[in-house]
């Protein structure tokens, strides 16, 4: 699990740095849709949160970071 968050992470990181588009100040050029499978309570849970962070620090903004959680995703598939 933490391989994969540090792998999509270190992704998230270099097309931020990469990306040299110019933004509107306070929005963000790319949005992540993280799909939590799990509830508020969870370890998985937790180790999302900390992508999130990183990855909206590591970007300065110019990645959000949504959760989504798996009932609503399922929801939305049909």
């Amino acid at each position: 699990m933490l391989k994969h968050l540090t792998t999509a992470a270190m992704g998230a990181a270099m097309l931020a740095g990469s990306s040299l588009a110019s933004y509107a100040a306070g929005h963000a050029e790319y949005t992540i849709r993280a799909t939590a499978n799990s509830n508020e309570n969870d370890e998985d849970y937790d180790g999302l949160v900390v992508f999130k962070n990183y990855v909206e620090a590591a970007s300065n903004g110019k990645i959000e970071v949504r959760f989504v959680h798996r009932h609503t995703a399922l929801l939305k598939r049909r």
